[in-house]
């Protein structure tokens, strides 16, 4: 019993060795990935850009949204995943869902064209949006974005 328990012990002090930040506190994102911009940031010789643990909320943060209900913005989506290779058949299905959503909750709940905002998050009457959804679709509860944006 004694070496069950020391064989899990040392298997979970390796695996627990190997999910530690060896940065030093700080993550490594590619420059490319890179969205917010401050002074705070570094370059190493690989090219990645190292980020130093700073508040969001000091961050200088230039946000624009959209819940792509006008044409002059649905369009310039559409170009932008045609050209990144996405096929007509997946970029119909991404404007389905789109309306899907926009149908229920209806367009006054919505923001009616490319939105700038100096905050990290947009500012959103969720409780709104959630009850006309569920009334719209019967409880269900949609689906969950984080999937679907990596579909």
């Amino acid at each position: 019993m004694k070496k069950q328990l020391l064989v899990t012990a040392i298997g979970l002090a390796i695996v627990l060795g190997a999910c530690s930040n060896k940065a030093g506190g700080e993550s490594t994102l590619s420059a490319e990935s890179t969205t917010v911009v401050n002074d705070n940031t570094t370059t190493d010789r690989t090219g990645d850009t190292t980020e130093t643990s700073i508040a969001l909320s000091k961050a200088k943060i230039h946000l624009k949204y959209s819940n792509l209900v006008d044409n002059e913005t649905r369009e310039r989506v559409k170009k932008a995943l045609a050209n990144a290779g996405v096929s007509d058949e997946k970029i119909n299905k991404f404007f389905e869902a789109v309306d899907e959503y926009n149908n229920a909750v209806g367009s006054k709940n919505l923001v009616q064209e490319m939105t700038s905002i100096e905050a990290a998050f947009p500012t959103f009457d969720q409780d709104k949006l959630i009850d006309a959804w569920l009334n719209k679709n019967q409880g269900f509860v949609g689906r969950n974005c984080r999937i679907t944006s990596y579909s």
